[in-house]
C-alpha cells in the first residue's frame, strides 16, 4: 500500500503512471509493475528511496527538496513502533546539525546538501540507527543534517567528529548524548529532566555550550581538565582535571542532568535556556 504525501518522488511517480493508463500509451504493464515495486518498497525501519538514487546507485539516499527548492540527499525510515532508540553517526564531517521534531511516521532524516561531497547512507537494527557517509562527488562542504522524532526516547552518539556539532533536543526526550571525537566547537541544547540527562564529551573540544532546558540540578565534572568552567553563571579558570562540580541536591534528585567532559576542553559553559 503507497502511503500518501510520505514520498514525494514516490507520489510522482504514481501520477505519471496514472497518465499512462489514463492515454492509453501502451504502458499499462510496465506501469502496474512500476507500482507494485513502489508499494514494496518502504516497509517500517527500512531507509526509503523516494525516486532516483545518489551517486552509486545503492538505494539508500534519494534526492528531495529543501525548504528554499535546492535539491537534498535524503535518507528517512519509518518509525514503526518504536518507543526509544539510538542514533549513531559514524563519520567525520564540517558540520553536524541534530535537531528534534514531529517527523509524523518517520523515525528519523539524514540528509546533505546537493553538491555536498558526501551522502548519507544509513542502516537501522534492533533500534539503532547508524549513519554514514558515502562520496557523492560533490565539492561542497560535509553538511549533514539530522532530525529525529520528538516522540522516541534517544540515546545519541556522534562518533566522528566535525569542526562544529549543534544539537537542538530541547523539544525530545533525550536520555544520553554522547560525543566521541573531536571538536572545535559543540553546542548542545538539553529538554527538560526526566531522570538522569548524561552528557559525555570523551573526544575534546575548544569550547562546549550546554543549554539546559529546565531548572533541575546539574553536575558538571572537568576529568580532562579545562581552562574556564562556567556553571549556572558561576565561573571558575585554570580547573583541574578530576573537578567535579556537585550542587546540593543532586544526589537525591529524580531529575537531573549530568555533564562529564571526559576530554580537556578549553571553555565549557552550562546554563539554562
Amino acid at each position: 500500500m503507497l502511503r500518501r504525501g510520505r514520498n514525494r518522488g514516490v507520489t510522482q511517480t504514481v501520477g505519471t503512471v496514472r497518465r499512462m493508463f489514463e492515454r492509453g500509451t501502451g504502458g499499462g504493464i510496465v506501469g502496474l509493475l512500476l507500482l507494485a515495486a513502489l508499494a514494496g518498497g518502504c516497509r517500517a525501519g527500512e531507509p526509503r528511496d523516494a525516486g532516483r538514487p545518489g551517486p552509486g546507485g545503492d538505494g539508500h539516499a534519494w534526492t528531495d527538496r529543501g525548504a528554499g527548492g535546492e535539491d537534498r540527499h535524503t535518507v528517512a525510515a519509518d518509525r514503526g513502533d518504536l518507543r526509544s532508540a539510538d542514533f549513531v553517526l559514524v563519520d567525520g564531517a564540517d558540520v553536524v546539525r541534530v535537531r528534534t521534531a514531529d517527523l509524523g511516521d518517520d523515525l528519523y532524516r539524514v540528509s546533505t546538501p546537493a553538491g555536498a561531497k558526501v551522502r548519507p547512507a544509513v542502516s537501522v537494527s534492533d533500534g539503532t540507527v547508524t549513519a554514514g557517509l558515502a562520496a557523492a562527488g560533490g565539492a561542497g562542504p560535509a553538511l549533514v543534517e539530522v532530525a529525529l522524532h520528538d516522540d522516541v526516547r534517544w540515546r545519541v552518539r556522534l562518533g566522528g567528529g566535525a569542526q562544529e556539532e549543534v544539537l537542538d533536543l530541547r523539544g525530545g526526550r533525550i536520555e544520553e548524548v554522547e560525543l566521541t571525537a573531536g571538536t572545535s566547537r559543540a553546542e548542545v541544547t538539553l529538554p527538560p529532566a526526566v531522570g538522569t540527562v548524561r552528557l559525555v564529551m570523551s573526544g575534546g573540544a575548544s569550547r562546549l555550550l550546554v543549554h539546559l532546558a529546565g531548572d533541575a540540578p546539574v553536575r558538571v565534572r572537568a576529568a580532562g581538565g579545562a581552562g574556564r568552567v562556567s556553571v549556572d553563571g558561576v565561573d571558575r579558570t585554570g580547573v583541574a582535571g578530576g573537578t567535579v562540580l556537585t550542587p546540593n541536591g543532586w544526589d537525591t534528585a529524580t531529575d537531573r542532568y549530568d555533564v562529564d567532559a571526559v576530554a580537556g576542553v578549553s571553555d565549557l559553559v552550562v546554563d539554562r535556556t
